[in-house]
């Protein structure tokens, strides 16, 4: 009996399996909708200056370098930091001859001749060696230290560049979406005027056939029309342009692209302080980078006398020494 109910809440489990299966499934696939039509919705929503800087500063791909490039410099400054760390070497080789020469070496070596031995008949030599060289540093003349500080200036240098480039990206961004608008507002006016000039050729075609405007009146109309639909023209490429620089700094190719009509209010930057712009942050860090590595690389010139001086140097070497056998 004991072993029937166990059987039967065996199948039981493995029938239930494909219902939660299946429940899950289910909805898995609902999720799986609702997020579909959230990526729908995001991408039929008109794209605003705020919504345009935020998706610039993540997926434009001068954002990206420069991303990379503090990772970079990041990555220099670990390495810089990574001089003061002690250092292990391990090495190891083995050889075997029965060159004669060899042979008698190794055997004076080790300090085991032995007056029977066959010259003739030499047995073979081996040789194995392992080596462990633990390096600490201990001075340097200060060449670690300035590269250290320079690795570190030009991670600043980098972070700055980096807003630097954000800010020039949310300006070009602006700059790109109020262009759009402005060329809306050159195509509506454009269109106005050429509705208004084909309302006034057919207001002076009927008076030329009533007789009470000459033929030259009404060329002139019709030149003044071609005109406006030539301003049409332009007025339609220069906002197809802007829209292509738009997408550009986006990032975006293809897809829907729909600019909103509204603009926000814009604040005027006080006048007069520039000493906080990151550009020049960037080049003082930069300036620092340079002045440590020429402590790091060159050497050091006084004014009264061309002297070249080298980095001392001191470490503490910990090594075993090799062994060997025949």
């Amino acid at each position: 009996m004991s072993r029937f109910l166990e059987l039967m809440n065996r199948s039981t489990c493995i029938m239930s399996i494909p219902i939660m299966v299946r429940f899950t499934s289910r909805y898995g696939w609902v999720l799986v909708f609702v997020a579909m039509l959230g990526n729908v919705a995001r991408a039929a929503e008109p794209w605003t200056l705020p919504r345009a800087i935020d998706f610039a500063m993540t997926n434009s791909p001068d954002a990206r370098m420069s991303e990379q490039r503090i990772r970079a410099a990041q990555a220099a400054l670990r390495q810089a930091n990574a001089a003061f760390s002690p250092q292990l070497q391990l090495q190891s080789s083995y050889t075997r001859t029965d060159n004669p020469m060899m042979v008698f070496g190794s055997v004076l070596s080790q300090h085991a001749y032995n007056p029977g031995l066959d010259f003739n008949h030499v047995p073979d030599a081996d040789d194995m060696n392992v080596k462990g060289l633990l390096t600490v540093p201990l001075y340097a003349g200060g060449r670690n230290i300035a590269g250290r500080e320079a690795a570190k200036a030009g991670t600043e240098a980098e972070k700055k560049n980096a807003e630097a480039i954000r800010n020039a990206l949310s300006f070009e961004v602006a700059r790109a979406f109020h262009s759009i608008l402005k060329t809306r507002e050159f195509i509506r006016a454009t269109e106005a005027g050429v509705h208004a000039f084909e309302t006034n050729l057919a207001i002076a075609n009927k008076r030329m056939t009533a007789g009470s405007l000459l033929k030259n009146e009404v060329l002139d109309v019709e030149v003044r029309l071609a005109y406006a639909r030539e301003d049409l023209v332009r007025s339609q490429n220069a906002h197809a342009l802007a829209e292509r620089a738009l997408r550009n700094l986006l990032g975006i190719e293809q897809g829907d692209f729909t600019i909103a009509d509204v603009a926000p209010t814009v604040n005027i930057p006080d006048a007069g302080d520039f000493s906080r712009r990151p550009e020049l942050a960037a080049a003082r860090h930069r300036e620092r980078a340079a002045e440590a590595n020429v402590k790091h690389r060159h050497p050091i010139v006084t004014q009264k006398q061309v002297k070249t001086i080298q980095f001392p140097r001191k470490s503490r070497i910990s090594a075993p020494k090799p062994f060997g056998s025949i």
